[in-house]
């Protein structure tokens, strides 16, 4: 009925699909903490760096609980400070970036706070996407699909 739904649906793994619906709704907290702080602090790169780690609580709640479930490593469930350590070691990464990329478009090159954050936003998704899915939370070997 709907051949782009079906091309992707064929195309995206369960797992990153679920990962990419709790990206969205971290997402929406992310951006609205980042406003709000901006608004606060004037400047894009602190204001980011909050909202971001903002999100990423909110992301990891989720996550362990819809999208990674039946994948944690036991050795880091049973001790959830330490897997949220490991959780957040992948997301520094994708801390990092977005920080980088507003301080650069927002406050060094005066470009808009949503635009340049529009930028950073696939980089850092894909970038921390693919060190949880490989890193922390690899596929079991009955051949899931990563």
């Amino acid at each position: 009925m709907f051949p782009l739904v079906d091309f992707f649906r064929a195309r995206l793994s369960p797992v990153f699909v679920k990962y990419f619906t709790v990206s969205a709704a971290a997402l929406c907290l992310d951006l609205a903490v980042l406003y709000a702080l901006w608004l606060l602090l004037g400047t894009a790169a602190g204001a980011g760096a909050i909202s971001y780690l903002a999100g990423n609580v909110f992301h990891y709640a989720v996550s362990m609980r819809f999208v990674f479930a039946g994948r944690r490593r036991a050795s880091l469930s049973e001790k959830p400070p330490v897997e949220y350590a490991a959780w957040f070691s992948c997301s520094a990464s994708g801390l990092l970036l977005t920080s980088l990329i507003l301080y650069v478009g927002a406050d060094v090159a005066g470009l808009p706070l949503f635009l340049v954050k529009a930028a950073a936003i696939p980089a850092s998704f894909l970038a921390v996407y693919f060190l949880k899915s490989r890193l922390l939370f690899p596929a079991k070997k009955t051949g899931e699909v990563k």
